[in-house]
């Protein structure tokens, strides 16, 4: 007898939990950071999204399994993450982006010693993106451990539903970080919040233009056998380093055309959209450059509500990577009932 393909019902049910739990810190995102107060074109931007995004979203994303706990690790790996990035930032002065990478470099080459400690990257690197929340925003060294704790459960509960979208880790780290934010409105300590950053023209095409070049290299160091993280991270600590070095150190800085924080973070998103799997574009590269394009427009709209918070880099290189996943599907399906109607007879 021929097994019922239909899946039981508490399946079906913990896979609406799952894609209802990510929607809710998508929508977050892109109301607080996007919409509200946002120029027209973000509506249109967000009108024309939402159906790829969530259908994406519902396509990548699976019933969890039973009997799943956070582990301990992972909540300890994300706590520590997000205090050392926080501590290279407010303490050593590194910048955000250079203190995230330097520790997913670390992590992923930490994950190698010991078949025990091999997804030991994934939470760190998450918990890095949480330590990178601005101290205008969260002050409290508490409320930074808090933030990558909470994130360290999402990304624990969620390693085995949602896979292969580049950003993931950004989003979990997002959503720890919001989450907190509220709980230190609630008590009074919570900052004014970061400023946006400023952006000229040049800086506006240079995050249209980077982050494409940056999932290249990604996808390139990918398919040479790196790990996601490695391939994300070693590039972009290379490049903020180099472009510090032309903006402070050398002569060459007086000819920086271009701002070097909006440079780093247009790298830094590109490289999350690069650690998609090819799964889920169907092995193609043009979709994740077009994903890396349409993350710069959501960068350039990116207004100041949720200035600081960490993860939001990831937040938009999802938004993207899921609109990508989505319209891809909907475009296959659409040919696919082309060729299948029925032909006008001659």
């Amino acid at each position: 007898m021929e097994a019922d393909a239909t899946p039981p019902v508490a399946c079906r049910k913990t896979s609406a939990t799952v894609r209802y739990g990510i929607a809710a810190i998508l929508v977050v995102f892109y109301a607080e950071g996007l919409l509200r107060g946002g120029p027209w074109y973000s509506w249109v931007l967000f009108g024309a999204l939402f159906v790829p995004a969530a259908y994406g979203l519902m396509l990548t994303t699976r019933a969890l399994p039973r009997g799943l706990r956070p582990r301990a690790i992972d909540l300890a790996l994300t706590t520590a993450a997000a205090l050392t990035v926080a501590a290279g930032v407010r303490e050593a002065g590194l910048s955000p982006v250079l203190a995230a990478s330097l520790i997913g470099v670390v992590a992923a080459i930490v994950s190698t010693f010991h078949n025990r400690i091999a997804h030991a990257a994934v939470p760190l690197y998450c918990g890095a993106f949480a330590g990178m929340t601005s101290e205008l925003v969260l002050a409290d060294w508490p409320a930074v451990a808090l933030s990558g704790l909470i994130a360290g459960v999402l990304v624990s509960l969620l390693r085995a539903t949602w896979d292969g979208v580049g950003g993931k880790l950004g989003l979990l780290a997002f959503g720890g970080v919001y989450l907190t934010a509220i709980l230190a409105r609630a008590l009074g300590t919570i900052g004014a919040g970061a400023p946006v950053l400023e952006l000229d023209r040049a800086d506006r095409l240079a995050i249209i233009a980077v982050p494409p070049i940056a999932v290249a290299v990604t996808w390139a160091l990918r398919h040479r056998g790196l790990s996601p993280v490695m391939a994300s991270a070693a590039p972009t600590a290379a490049f903020t380093i180099l472009l510090m070095l032309l903006d402070n150190r050398t002569p060459l800085g007086d000819l920086m055309v271009f701002s070097v924080t909006p440079l780093c973070v247009a790298w830094f998103g590109g490289s999350f959209i690069g650690m998609t799997a090819p799964g889920r574009v169907g092995g193609r590269l043009w979709p994740l450059l077009i994903a890396a394009t349409l993350f710069g427009v959501l960068q350039i709209g990116f207004k100041p509500k949720i200035a600081g918070f960490g993860g939001d880099f990831g937040a938009s290189a999802v938004v993207a990577v899921l609109a990508m996943v989505g319209f891809i599907e909907l475009v296959r399906i659409v040919g696919q009932r082309s060729r299948n109607a029925p032909g006008i007879a001659s």
